[in-house]
């Protein structure tokens, strides 16, 4: 099958996104899916969305599971890891068509969701995916860290008998994680 696009957006970091005028031919087979086999596997990305997914839900799983109930909650668990089953598998198989299609995302993609995107919408749903994604890490981090300087608090005083103030609990806790921001992407963790 020989897909033509005779428009294409292209990424560039320090201009933004540009409308490019090309006649491009991508070749592909039918049913053919591109394997990038310099990726992470897929026991190392299932790791990476487990404790992405559950590290914010297992904080409020425990109210919630009160509030609906045994067999509400059960009922929200499971129909939750469906959604989470199959948002997982289109998002896979999007990005397979588009590293079919489009050969340069298959190496290393520093925003794979915008890219998705670019390719699905235009430039503008782009940058209103990232900035969807900005706003949900950051609100992310910040109860991360808030429940991580509680716990330091609780800890100190419970084991040791320390008093330090919250807000500056925060602060030192904010101070520590910085770094392990500044890292590209997991593959930079190890």
């Amino acid at each position: 099958m020989m897909f033509t696009i005779f428009m294409e957006y292209q990424i560039d970091v320090d201009e933004g996104y540009s409308l490019v005028s090309s006649t491009n031919t991508v070749e592909s087979q039918a049913g053919a899916k591109y394997r990038n086999v310099k990726g992470m596997s897929w026991f190392v990305t299932a790791m990476f969305i487990v404790g992405e997914t559950a590290g914010g839900g297992l904080i409020a799983l425990p109210a919630a599971m009160v509030s609906a109930g045994l067999y509400g909650g059960t009922l929200i668990i499971v129909l939750g890891a469906i959604i989470c089953t199959y948002t997982g598998k289109q998002l896979s198989q999007n990005w397979t068509i588009i590293q079919q299609r489009w050969p340069e995302y298959r190496h290393h993609c520093r925003m794979p969701y915008p890219a998705m995107g670019l390719r699905a919408v235009g430039p503008k749903f782009a940058k209103f995916v990232s900035l969807c994604l900005d706003v949900t890490q950051f609100g992310t981090a910040v109860v991360f860290i808030l429940l991580a300087a509680k716990n330091s608090e609780n800890f100190l005083q419970a084991y040791g008998g320390i008093q330090i103030g919250f807000c500056y609990l925060v602060v030192v806790v904010a101070s520590f994680m910085l770094p392990f921001t500044m890292l590209k992407s997991p593959k930079d963790f190890w």
